[in-house]
């Protein structure tokens, strides 16, 4: 017995050096772990130019377009139609350019400075997770670009809450789990009619069934009962969606472009998610944050 304390010495160093060695593997694993975590996005890859382009692209799509809400709140899409060839050759090829793109392109000053390369030349460094669709539909002869980005969740969760609208309006039942996989499809049926159609754009958008009804009453009516609805507040700023000159980053940022009156709900509750991905930004490397709630 008289060895006792002897062994219980031993024992306990060799619990601390024991204690030491799991902390220091821990540690050591959790650091490798991170590094792993963060080269898989391959950002560092990127040379100096490309990570501008992607910026820039980022910038357009996430902060003057909404996408952001898309990436981190309950927006379901985000649409653009965006030139991808100069003015000066937009008009020279005028004649060409169907009536509706025509029209699409005629917005924009800033959207000459989004540039759609910027993301197609770096997207073979990532891979989009499988809850986003990010694609461009593109009008080669026109100079146009369509570009979407879709939460599918969000957009399952829309279709399922305004299913009854939905199917009264276009007339047929549908399977939301499975009808989104159609939506990149030009030849769908279901997506033909829902493109046509105000109310259901409005919801697919995440602008709610108050506002997307109310838009649609208000496209319909006179000249003075429209400016009647909109002195009641009945309103929404795009500025920025065409002035280069209105800066953005991500401590500072609109809300969605849509209509509403004051304090509406949808608009409320994006004001809310808008103070929550300031919080997710706050200090951090923009780029990186992105692409990591972006891609695997």
């Amino acid at each position: 017995m008289k060895h006792a304390p002897k062994i219980k010495t031993k024992f306990k160093k060799f619990s601390v050096y024991l204690l030491k060695f799991i902390f220091i593997a821990s540690f050591l694993f959790l650091l490798v772990w991170f590094n792993s975590k963060e080269t898989s996005f391959n950002v560092n890859k990127l040379s100096r130019k490309e990570k501008k382009d992607l910026n820039v692209f980022l910038e357009y799509l996430l902060l003057r377009e909404g996408g952001i809400y898309v990436l981190f709140g309950n927006k379901p899409i985000v649409f653009s139609s965006l030139c991808i060839i100069s003015r000066e050759r937009l008009r020279k090829n005028s004649e060409n350019i169907p009536a509706i793109i025509k029209e699409k392109a005629n917005r924009c000053k800033i959207k000459l400075k989004f540039k759609i390369e910027g993301w197609e030349k770096v997207q073979k460094h990532f891979k989009i997770k499988g809850k986003y669709l990010l694609f461009f539909k593109k009008h080669e002869e026109a100079g146009i670009a369509d570009v979407y980005f879709i939460n599918k969740a969000n957009l399952i969760s829309v279709l399922n809450e305004y299913y009854d609208i939905f199917k009264k309006r276009i007339d047929f039942d549908f399977d939301p789990l499975t009808i989104i996989n159609e939506f990149n499809e030009d030849n769908s049926k279901f997506w033909s009619l829902v493109q046509r159609d105000i109310v259901l754009q409005g919801l697919i958008f995440g602008y709610g069934k108050t506002n997307s009804l109310l838009f649609e009453q208000w496209l319909k009516t006179d000249q003075k009962n429209k400016q009647t609805i909109e002195k009641l507040g009945f309103y929404t700023a795009n500025n920025h969606l065409v002035d280069a000159n209105i800066k953005v980053n991500y401590q500072n940022f609109p809300l969605p472009v849509f209509r509403s009156f004051p304090n509406d709900v949808i608009l409320e509750k994006y004001k809310k998610e808008r103070q929550k991905i300031i919080a997710l930004y706050r200090g951090r490397d923009p780029l990186k944050v992105t692409i990591e709630k972006l891609c695997e």
